[in-house]
């Protein structure tokens, strides 16, 4: 009778099964199993293979005992290895964001850390691991707002869960969008390459409380908006992302130089500048078409945004038209005498839209325009061109290169142009009087003028 049977590599004890005469051995999963070498104990006179021969378990062996009467007995000895037990996540990774999880084993848990403003409904992660399945499966989508539980599965049957959670970084923007006075009405000019912020304030403005208006990204801004400061000297604002990073600006309050107490501005346009009642075309306003009042067309509003800045000076104003000129540049320029006769310290040339381009092209449109522009004013005036409304590479080439040649100022329209809610488009059934520009237009172009001429005063 064979009364034990063991291996010490690996440390197994059998299980003999008299009645059949079987002896089943279990040992672990890749345990190799061509030259084990068992221990064994019995009665009788003796067993062959002997105990401590190494032997081959692929296949069951027979192990047979003699005892002294020399009577035998046969024992079937099967080795039987485990099914694996591994069940571990190797890899956890994303590649919308490319990330991959942080993963630890001893708390079975996986991070995954995304950017800023990456949507976690519907993440797609690639999955490895060892076992024989992992639920869910690589390769499909969840939503990991909140931790997701992944659960491997081994060979044996046996599981482990791991837990899942995406980090999603904190915002990292921290800028100021906006800096502004509502008294004086000044807009700060930002300038992000050099974090530095510039307000051109009216001569004798008192710059020792200052309470600036502020937008900003992030999480934070330090001087507070709407604390007054005093800027003297540049006053440091720090803004501080979600994150935790900083961004220091500089802001810098310039005085302007003292201005006459009176200033006259001409304007030189078409339509857009003023237009009178035209009935049969649904308009029946008396200045910049399209606009919903006199107070809203971009005349008006610039010298209600310049009267505002520089108190006490008054800003005059005149309005000639030149629509004639623009469709014939032979049109005899006498027949604007208020050209002449104003006598403008600034004069704003704002046309351009009814010059057919081809007409401009054959008829030396630059010539043409700086005659009528040097017609107008004296060597002291300041001369601000704009762009056309309705962007014209051409023209507004012409514009500009007059504009610089001249050492006059230019003012580019094309991001005004180029957006549709700055035209007047489903407020009139006239095509015409639509595609000129609306209240929110007209105020995009006061505004571009504005600043120009705000560096044009504060450099008198």
């Amino acid at each position: 009778t064979v009364t034990s049977f063991s291996f010490s590599n690996p440390d197994t004890t059998a299980t003999i099964v008299d009645s059949t005469h079987t002896i089943i051995v279990n040992v672990p999963f890749g345990t190799p199993v061509t030259e084990l070498t068992p221990a064994i104990t019995h009665t009788g006179a003796g067993i062959g293979p002997l105990s401590g021969a190494a032997r081959d378990f692929s296949n069951p062996v027979t192990y047979t005992v003699t005892a002294a009467d020399g009577s035998t007995r046969a024992y079937t000895v099967t080795v039987n290895v485990g099914l694996d037990t591994a069940k571990s996540v190797t890899s956890f990774s994303l590649s919308s964001p490319d990330t991959a999880g942080i993963i630890v084993d001893s708390t079975r848990t996986i991070i995954v850390n995304v950017p800023f403003g990456t949507a976690v409904t519907a993440l797609t992660p690639v999955i490895t691991h060892t076992g024989t399945g992992i639920d869910p499966d690589t390769g499909t989508a969840r939503d990991f707002t909140d931790p997701v539980t992944y659960t491997a599965t081994a060979a044996d049957g046996t599981k482990r869960a791991y837990t899942v959670k995406v980090i999603v970084a904190p915002d990292t923007a921290k800028a100021i969008t906006s800096f502004i006075l509502s008294s004086p009405e000044v807009t700060g000019e930002i300038d992000d390459s050099t974090h530095s912020i510039t307000m051109h304030v009216p001569f004798g403005t008192a710059v020792t409380a200052l309470a600036p208006i502020i937008t900003y990204t992030g999480a934070a801004i330090d001087p507070p908006p709407g604390s007054a400061r005093d800027f003297s000297n540049p006053v440091a604002y720090t803004v501080t992302a979600a994150d935790g990073s900083t961004r220091a600006y500089t802001v810098s309050v310039k005085e302007a130089n003292a201005l006459p107490a009176k200033m006259k501005i001409l304007f030189v346009g078409n339509s857009i500048t003023r237009h009178g009642p035209s009935p049969d075309l649904g308009w029946y306003g008396d200045w910049g078409m399209a606009a919903s009042s006199e107070e809203n067309d971009y005349v008006h509003m610039l010298i209600s945004k310049l009267s505002n800045c520089f108190i006490p000076t008054i800003f005059d104003y005149s309005i000639e038209t030149v629509v004639s000129w623009e469709r014939n540049f032979s049109t005899d320029l006498s027949n604007f005498p208020g050209m002449v006769e104003y006598d403008p310290d600034i004069c704003i040339i704002r046309l351009g839209e009814n010059i057919d381009t081809a007409y401009a092209k054959n008829n030396n449109y630059y010539a043409e325009l700086t005659d009528l522009i040097t017609f107008c004013i004296d060597p002291s005036t300041k001369v601000v061109i704009t762009g056309n409304f309705h962007p014209s590479f051409y023209k507004d080439s012409i514009q500009q290169a007059v504009a610089l040649d001249n050492g006059w100022h230019y003012v580019d329209f094309t991001h005004i142009g180029a957006d549709p809610a700055n035209y007047a488009y489903g407020l009139f059934t006239d095509p015409g009087v639509a595609s000129h520009p609306s209240d929110a237009g007209m105020k995009e172009m006061a505004i571009s003028i504005y600043h120009e001429i705000q560096e044009i005063l504060f450099n008198q």
